[in-house]
């Protein structure tokens, strides 16, 4: 399986890497910024979320709700 990892640094710090020989990172400051970037790297791809508090790992995806903007669904893996 291809993925993409954001990982939660902080309270306003989320990581975008990807793994593999050119792995590559960046930072954001919103988790939508991180996850939308992440859903852009590598399409086709699992976006594969970390969080911090509470500890779990979420399969992500960015939805458009009318009228309100971009968010992230998540589905908990663990």
């Amino acid at each position: 399986m291809r993925a993409v990892h954001v990982l939660e640094l902080g309270p306003a710090t989320w990581e975008v890497r990807t793994l593999g020989e050119r792995g590559d990172s960046r930072h954001f400051q919103s988790k939508v910024a991180a996850v939308e970037y992440a859903a852009h790297l590598r399409p086709g791809s699992k976006v594969v979320v970390h969080h911090r508090k509470p500890k779990k790992v979420t399969f992500a995806q960015m939805e458009e709700i009318a009228g309100k903007g971009a968010s992230v669904r998540e589905e908990v893996i663990r």
